[in-house]
C-alpha cells in the first residue's frame, strides 16, 4: 500500500516503474493541459498494462453583474473552486470530466448559477447572470412556552448542489449566526431562491431543532416569523 515515486512517459508513451513490492497496484495517469487522465486498477507487478486517457474539457464564462472578488464553484463529474478578481469575475477552469455542470459564482454584489456542457477537448462559454443576496430574519422562541430561545445558531441551507458549500463554510469559519437574546436573528448573504432555516442545538448540523423551509427573495429582507423549537428533541 501508500503512494510510489512517478514514472514519466516517453517518446512512444512507455513508462516502467521498478523496485515496487509485489502486489496490485492502480495507476494514475496525467497528461498536461486537457489531453487527459486515465486509470488503470488492480494492476499486478510485472504486468504489461495500457491505459488509455480520457481526453478533459474546459468552462470559461463571466458574471457581469458580480464585482469584486468572486469565488465560483464547479459542480459536476470534476468539483473545482477557484477565486478570481478579474473584470466581471472572468474565470476558466480546464481538466474537468466530460459531462453536465453548474456553475455558481458569488461576490460581495450577489450570486447566480448557470449550467455547462463539457465536451472533451473543448471550451464551454457560459456567463452567469448574478441577483442580489437575500437577508433572512425571525425569531426562535422555546415550543409551549413562548420563551425566547437565545444563544442558538441558525443557518440557511441552499436546496441544491451547494447546500454542502454552505454548511462547510458555516463550520470551518465559526461565523454562524446566533439567536439574540430576545430570540430574534439575521442571516445575511443568502442565495435567493428555496432555502432551509436550519435552528441547532447542542448536536450542531448532526440532528438540527429545526429545519424549516422558506423562500428567500432577491435583494430584499425576508422575515421567517416566530420559530418554535423543542431542545430536547432534534430534527430526526
Amino acid at each position: 500500500g501508500g503512494r510510489v515515486p512517478p514514472a514519466v512517459t516517453d517518446g512512444q508513451g512507455r513508462f516502467e516503474m521498478r523496485r515496487l513490492r509485489r502486489g496490485r497496484y492502480d495507476l494514475y495517469v496525467e497528461a498536461p493541459g486537457d489531453l487527459g487522465r486515465g486509470v488503470a486498477k488492480e494492476v499486478e507487478t510485472g504486468s504489461d498494462v495500457t491505459i488509455r486517457l480520457e481526453a478533459l474539457g474546459t468552462i470559461a464564462g463571466s458574471a457581469p453583474e458580480a464585482s469584486g472578488a468572486c469565488d465560483v464553484v464547479i459542480a459536476g463529474p470534476t468539483r473545482r473552486t477557484i477565486a478570481t478578481a478579474e473584470p466581471a469575475c472572468a474565470f476558466r477552469v480546464g481538466r474537468l470530466l466530460p459531462g453536465e455542470y453548474t456553475v455558481r459564482v458569488s461576490s460581495n454584489a450577489g450570486v447566480g448559477t448557470a449550467s455547462a456542457t463539457v465536451a472533451a477537448g473543448e471550451t464551454s462559454e457560459i456567463v452567469v447572470h448574478a441577483q442580489p443576496w437575500a437577508r433572512l430574519t425571525g425569531r426562535v422562541v422555546e415550543r409551549g412556552s413562548g420563551r425566547p430561545m437565545g444563544g442558538l445558531r441558525v443557518a440557511a441551507v441552499s436546496q441544491d448542489e451547494f447546500s454542502q458549500d454552505r454548511l462547510a463554510t458555516y463550520v470551518l469559519s465559526g461565523l454562524m449566526p446566533v439567536t439574540a437574546d430576545d430570540g430574534r436573528f439575521t442571516i445575511e448573504r443568502v442565495a435567493p431562491g428555496a432555502v432551509e432555516l436550519w435552528v441547532l442545538g447542542e448536536a450542531g448540523i448532526r440532528e438540527p431543532l429545526l429545519r424549516h423551509r422558506i423562500d428567500a427573495a432577491p435583494g430584499t429582507i425576508t422575515d421567517a416569523g416566530e420559530l418554535a423549537v423543542n431542545p430536547s428533541e432534534p430534527v430526526r
